[in-house]
């Protein structure tokens, strides 16, 4: 603030301050008589403002009004700068901090003291401290405008952003033989399910490779559901990418991808249509593949007590089970194997006699399907409804003990033998509440690497517990033996699939009203080891179906079929179906070589750039007033370093489409635009309001 003197009166209005002062409580203080104020001494109307007369105008930014310009027309850029305080030699002029000169000396009384944007720090050196808070306003200062950013290569990602370089096809590239995964077309979960169980039988793998166009219907061939089905299993065995696209099969089967089918009605149907085309295939197995590999057959009977006996046998593909909550599977079977007994106003015969009604198992197929009855009808609310009973199934199954009739039963139990013995090798999942719509996942054993899976359509994720996730108590270690071990590797398994998942997420369709994971990044499988042999069940929840294969014998030896499954040798798809695939995996392939060469270009000219911009910031500083300058903002700089530089070295690389060619204004108008409107008037000058946004550079630096 400048006082006034007796040769500069002050001629400006005083105003009155009043001062609020508590009065005492207990006495009144005496009344102050008013002090007139004193006479304005204000121009008077009409009277020019003499800006000679006041102290100091030789340096006031506003010293020119009157005496070197008295109209607008007069007013230079000189005067502009002046008022807005650009040639006040007093103003200091910051040291880059990037150039260097700057960074070598470190012993320089002059050096940039480099501190934290809160913090300043207090030294002896009279020269004025250069931080982020102190020189905020400073037009002089150009050391924190994202800089920084350059120099540690964050802008590296940024510019592959702008070059709009596209997502990394390498990240969908199959890892270390892992199953591929079935994309989800909108509500087609319980499809790839069931093809992911399917797909892990060899023998029936092997039977859908083998199948061949009838003659006179080549050109058919390749749009029935038959050929689809090679294509779907071939890319599930040689895709190179970890999930496939099973739209043609879905198209050929005729399904509504929006609209969710019934799981299990699905499997009767697909398996229906399926045997119907195996049985025109000249090959006499595979005539007979449906039946030989998943039929089997039981009677219903009943006897008279006069000894009259009547049968009928029934084929089946799948064994329905009905189950209360916490039942095993095999209490299940036995009551499904229960004698009724006829009596009363039921009596069997011509002469009415007590019968008894039996129901036998004659025939077990070497993959043995449990229908669980999962959805029931409410009788209450007269609508279908999902069960959200337990269901306990084992690992292993002995069905010796439940084929044939009560005496070959019972004998079945008291010897000890492995005949007819099965393994879990397929558990179908319904997750959510409602019987209407939810979302269907698998688990299955993969023969190929010997490992169990989750089968989430795209999310492919190995597993070491069967059965529902969330109940820690009801999973089963079924590789390791130590169950302290188990919980360990269990943990450090979640782990990773947790860390993979933040890694990379996927977003996909889902048609359920259950949250499904995010995508997962898959990892290394692991070898299986023994299964534990205190853990002799699985608990659920959401299964549904039940999938168990029967165990080979080798020799005199009898024991799990994972060895023998796992050493089976894979089925060749046809050439036809390998021929799709093969196309695929070059397309992919090319696609991850061309990302790759459009990476490196862009990385090569991301390293041209970053010497440029840093050899235009590392120069663009004043040393004196006297230099060739210019004006900017400090937006326009910001910009300039975080975006626009970026955007005009691939604006020069794009190649122009036609409508460009042919117009080169165009194409120049598509050019970056940087503006500093920010820091002008309405007259489109220099805005002494301001000059906080201000930024003076080297001329010969100007952008």
């Amino acid at each position: 603030m400048r006082l006034a003197t007796p040769s500069s009166p002050l001629r400006v209005p005083l105003f009155l301050v009043i001062y609020l002062i508590p009065l005492p409580i207990i006495s009144m203080a005496p009344r102050r008589r008013e002090r007139v104020s004193p006479s304005s001494q204000g121009l008077a109307p009409g009277e020019r403002l003499d800006r000679d007369a006041l102290a100091g105008n030789a340096s006031s930014t506003w010293g020119w009004v009157g005496t070197e310009a008295s109209n607008t027309s007069e007013i230079t850029t000189n005067h502009l700068l002046a008022a807005c305080g650009l040639l006040d030699p007093s103003r200091p002029f910051c040291r880059n901090k990037f150039k260097e000169t700057s960074r070598a000396s470190s012993t320089d009384p002059l050096a940039i003291k480099d501190t934290d944007d809160d913090v300043i720090v207090i030294s002896d050196d009279e020269t004025p401290t250069c931080s982020k808070k102190s020189c905020k306003s400073n037009p002089f200062c150009l050391n924190y405008l994202g800089q920084d950013k350059w120099e540690n290569d964050e802008h590296q990602e940024t510019f592959k952003e702008l070059a709009k370089v596209g997502s990394n096809p390498s990240e969908e590239t199959r890892i270390d033989d892992l199953p591929v995964g079935l994309r989800n077309l909108g509500a087609t979960c319980y499809a790839n399910a069931s093809l992911q169980v399917w797909f892990r039988d060899l023998a029936f793998r092997a039977g859908v490779f083998n199948c061949r166009p009838l003659e006179g219907l080549e050109d058919k061939f390749q749009e029935s559901p038959i050929f689809q089905l090679q294509v779907t299993f071939a890319a599930l065995q040689e895709s190179k990418q970890m999930v496939f696209n099973p739209t043609k099969l879905v198209e050929s089967l005729q399904l509504r991808t929006g609209e969710q089918q019934d799981a299990q009605e699905f499997s009767k149907l697909f398996m229906s249509h399926l045997d119907a085309e195996f049985k025109k295939q000249p090959t006499p197995s595979l005539r007979t593949l449906v039946h030989d590999q998943f039929e089997g057959k039981l009677v219903y009977g009943t006897i008279c007590a006069c000894q009259y006996r009547s049968e009928r046998s029934s084929d089946f593909l799948e064994i329905e089970v009905n189950f209360k909550n916490n039942q095993k599977l095999e209490d299940c079977l036995e009551f499904f194997l229960e004698t009724e007994k006829l009596s009363g106003d039921n009596q069997y015969c011509d002469s009415l006699q007590d019968a008894t009604r039996y129901t036998e198992l004659r025939e077990l197929p070497p993959v043995l399907h449990f229908s669980l009855l999962r959805f029931v009808y409410d009788l209450s609310t007269m609508e279908r409804k999902k069960s959200k009973n337990t269901i306990l199934f084992p690992k292993r199954l002995r069905m010796g003990h439940f084929l044939g009739n009560s005496t070959q039963r019972q004998q079945a139990r008291t010897a000890s033998t492995d005949e007819d013995t099965y393994e879990l090798s397929g558990i179908l999942l319904h997750k959510g509440t409602s019987a209407y719509h939810g979302h269907y996942e698998a688990q299955a054993f993969d023969p190929r690497s010997g490992s169990w899976y989750q089968f989430n359509d795209e999310v492919v994720t190995q597993i070491k517990s069967l059965g529902d996730k969330k109940p820690k108590k009801v999973e089963v270690d079924i590789e390791s033996d130590d169950e302290g071990e188990s919980k360990k590797q269990a943990t450090g398994t979640k782990r990773k699939k947790k860390l993979a998942s933040n890694s990379r997420k996927r977003q996909r369709v889902d048609d359920s009203e259950v949250e499904s994971p995010e995508r997962r990044k898959p990892y290394r499988p692991t070898p299986t080891l023994a299964p534990s042999a205190e853990s002799s069940h699985i608990s659920s929840k959401d299964a549904y179906m039940l999938i168990y294969t029967r165990v080979k014998t080798e020799g005199n030896l009898t024991g799990p079929s994972r060895k023998s499954k796992s050493i089976e040798s894979t089925p060749e798809p046809p050439s036809q179906a390998l021929q799709v695939i093969g196309r695929l995996n070059e397309t992919h392939v090319a696609a991850c070589e061309d990302y790759a060469r459009r990476v490196k270009m862009l990385e090569d000219t991301f390293a041209e750039l970053k010497l440029k911009v840093q050899e235009v910031y590392c120069n663009w500083n004043l040393s004196s007033i006297t230099e060739d300058w210019v004006v900017t903002s400090r937006k326009t700089l910001e910009g300039w370093l975080s975006k626009y530089s970026m955007q005009s070295v691939l604006s020069q690389q794009r190649v122009p489409d036609a409508a460009e060619a042919h117009d080169p204004a165009s194409s120049a108008a598509k050019q970056t635009i940087m503006s500093v409107e920010d820091i002008l008037c309405e007259h489109a000058r220099l805005d002494y309001r301001k000059v906080a946004q201000m930024k003076v550079i080297h001329r010969v630096n100007s952008l």
